[in-house]
């Protein structure tokens, strides 16, 4: 299961550059007219290396991030959306994935609200969850995968959240089935809630980065759905006025920062050999 976590971490990292890491120090190609222009062009340029075409002139792999919606403030980043697509096409398996995501703070004293959204091939996940198969990913009883991957879930939402007691996370599993009574899909459902007025967390704001995660996991027979939504904690550390956040990341990427364009260099070349890899070798 670790391997599932692992590879989504890295996908989502790449994701997270446009949303909060500074870009390669690339000109565009022409000069763009607006700064969401240029933070795609700049993105553009920098997945060149996840952009392959072989000898005969066929894709190997394409890669975008595009984002739809960027609205900064001298408070900070109010708006942001994007979109990720990628597909490799191997010798031994392909690898195809999508991550959108949205971030919107009004800045008015209400929560902010966080969205993510991920499709693979159900393939892929079987392949890094060391599932069988379908069937094998979606069994109850005995080895049950649904109540592994809930556990690792869950481990990786503390990491995320900060030190959350067990009573506050809600975990929920759920299968459908065909006409034949075979499985058709599975769910499994995350949720975390943090109540300040609970002895066990008050004062403690500026641990948790989130008062609110809900991870949604569902697998079909073709197709894999993960989505997030939470409720970012502006009384978090992280989003205090000393701490960099996303606009100053944005600001910086448009700036292109020497400082960060060997984090983003490492990150899509972390993609690039996890990918070929994944699709390249019969035991990735």
């Amino acid at each position: 299961m670790k391997k599932f976590f692992g590879s989504s971490f890295v996908f989502a990292n790449l994701l997270a550059l446009g949303f909060a890491q500074p870009s390669f120090a690339v000109q565009p190609s022409s000069k763009p007219s607006s700064k969401i222009d240029e933070l795609n062009q700049l993105l553009a340029d920098t997945l060149k290396p996840l952009n392959i075409v072989d000898a005969s002139g066929l894709k190997v792999s394409e890669a975008s991030l595009v984002f739809t919606q960027l609205e900064t403030t001298d408070a900070g980043t109010k708006a942001l959306a994007g979109k990720l697509v990628y597909d490799r096409k191997g010798s031994q398996r392909n690898l195809k994935f999508s991550f959108e995501g949205s971030y919107v703070n009004p800045q008015d004293g209400t929560d902010p609200a966080l969205a993510l959204s991920a499709v693979f091939n159900s393939d892929f996940v079987i392949q890094m969850t060391n599932a069988k198969s379908f069937e094998d990913l979606v069994k109850t009883g005995e080895n049950d995968n649904l109540a592994a991957i809930a556990k690792e879930g869950f481990d990786m939402a503390k990491g995320i959240l900060g030190p959350v007691e067990s009573d506050s996370v809600q975990i929920t599993t759920s299968r459908t089935t065909d006409a034949n009574r075979a499985i058709a899909s599975a769910s499994l459902v995350i949720e975390a809630k943090i109540d300040f007025a609970d002895p066990r967390y008050a004062g403690r704001e500026e641990v948790f980065m989130a008062t609110h995660t809900k991870i949604s996991f569902k697998v079909g027979k073709d197709k894999t759905q993960v989505s997030v939504e939470a409720t970012p904690n502006i009384k978090a550390s992280y989003f205090k006025k000393d701490q960099q956040g996303l606009k100053e990341f944005v600001d910086a990427l448009l700036a292109k920062d020497p400082k960060t364009v060997s984090q983003l260099q490492w990150i899509v070349e972390l993609v690039n050999s996890f990918a070929m890899d994944y699709t390249e070798k019969a035991n990735p």
